[in-house]
């Protein structure tokens, strides 16, 4: 007798070989339990360093920092021609002041040792005088004894000053001045004393507008003025010596240059013979 019956797949069991599964039977086999996990395999081997990136756009510029401090610079004012000049030894201590570069100018050709001559009458010419300095006697003063004490001359005797002027034959005319005439006409060589001041202008001397010299000059016009650390001040146009009621021997810069460049405190130098 015939049996037949419908089963379901999962009805049907069977035990098979590994080698007996076929691709057929790979449906109907029950899957195994999962085993346990296998230990990590070594590390492989560092692949090549890949071929670099192509490079990212530019980045938005950054914001602008804040503005530094202001730093010294040059001393405010100033007009045209002058220049800068330092007060004192104080870092950026300085004021404008007038170019007094000298202009004289003199021959592209001189006689070494000749004594130079003004030429013409604008006082910035100057030439060969073509008179050797030799021929002035080595011995002008011959009977004397002068000291010098860096400031002032003194034992110079009138009667003691000659110049030979023999050599001067041919030089000096009938119309010349007689050198040795000249110099005897000073009187006493001992009464002429150069002197430097030193000068501490005060607040007086600044709201007066000036200060008075020891002495009273021979000449006034020929007194040297000298800011300390700054240059020669120029007669009329930076100062002028004036007269205070008696003598004239008053340093006077009211309404003058120096007067813009002079504080409390400091210190001019004034040269002059007396």
């Amino acid at each position: 007798m015939d049996v037949t019956a419908d089963l379901e797949t999962n009805e049907i069991t069977a035990t098979l070989e590994t080698n007996e599964i076929t691709a057929d039977l790979t449906g109907y086999a029950n899957q195994g339990t999962q085993g346990i996990q296998g230990e990590t395999g070594d590390t492989g081997a560092t692949g090549e360093t890949g071929a670099t990136g192509p490079t990212g756009a530019k980045g938005d510029t950054g914001a602008t920092g804040d503005t530094g401090a202001t730093g010294a610079g040059v001393a405010a004012g100033g007009t045209t021609g002058q220049i800068l000049n330092k007060i004192d030894g104080t870092d950026y201590n300085t004021q404008w002041i007038d170019n007094k570069i000298g202009d004289v100018v003199g021959p592209a050709i001189a006689v070494d040792s000749n004594f130079a001559g003004f030429d013409t009458t604008t006082g910035k010419l100057i030439k060969d005088s073509s008179v050797p300095i030799a021929y002035i006697d080595q011995s002008v003063i011959s009977g004397s004894s002068p000291t010098f004490d860096g400031n002032n001359f003194t034992g110079i005797d009138a009667d003691d000053v000659a110049v030979d002027v023999t050599n001067f034959d041919g030089i000096l005319s009938a119309t010349d001045v007689d050198v040795q005439t000249a110099l005897e006409t000073i009187d006493d060589i001992d009464d002429i004393t150069k002197i430097t001041e030193n000068l501490t202008i005060d607040a007086t001397a600044i709201s007066n507008k000036y200060i008075d010299l020891a002495h009273v000059p021979l000449d006034n016009t020929a007194v040297g003025v000298f800011p300390r650390g700054g240059i020669k001040q120029q007669y009329t146009t930076d100062f002028t010596v004036i007269t205070d009621g008696a003598d004239i021997l008053r340093l006077n810069w009211d309404g003058l240059t120096l007067e813009t460049l002079l504080s409390e405190g400091d210190i001019i130098s004034a040269d002059y013979i007396y």
